[in-house]
């Protein structure tokens, strides 16, 4: 199980770590997130509010990033007291909880590809991560390791 506290989740429930593809379906189905539909895909009702919209990205705006992103439409700025008043929320939100996490690679090339951490509470979700990037072996190489990075957080509006 990895350790959290660094993202400062405590008191969590189930800490479910990169589980395998068929074992969070079973997951989804147990707790009726889901069903299997002809053929193999797991359909979820998401309800009235599917999808990312480009206009619900956010990010945060502080020195070692600020240049470099493009900022606008897509990608609007929140301040680093707005994301940390979030990660407060989320903390005490996922106390209690339990959570999945997927270990992946955002990009192909192992010379430019990132490590990213998907953390979700529900299991539905976890396919879908690893469906738009590449899944690392069960730890991170010893040359990367997952951090937090307020400039890649994002969040709908209607969170706050």
């Amino acid at each position: 199980m990895p350790d959290l506290s660094y993202l400062g989740l405590r008191n969590l429930g189930a800490v479910h770590h990169n589980l395998s593809t068929p074992a969070l379906y079973e997951q989804a189905i147990r707790r009726r997130e889901g069903w299997i539909a002809h053929l193999g895909p797991l359909v979820v009702r998401t309800g009235q509010y599917t999808g990312r919209s480009a206009e619900d990205k956010f990010m945060v705006r502080e020195p070692s990033s600020e240049d470099k992103i493009w900022w606008g439409e897509q990608n609007r700025p929140i301040e680093v007291e707005h994301f940390d008043r979030l990660l407060i929320r989320l903390q005490a939100y996922l106390q209690g909880r339990d959570i999945f996490v997927q270990d992946c690679y955002a990009g192909a090339d192992p010379e430019y590809r990132l490590p990213v951490r998907v953390i979700t509470g529900w299991r539905a979700s976890s396919p879908g991560s690893r469906s738009s990037t590449a899944p690392t072996s069960r730890r991170y190489p010893s040359r990367t390791s997952p951090t937090a990075r307020r400039s890649s957080f994002s969040t709908s509006p209607s969170a706050w």
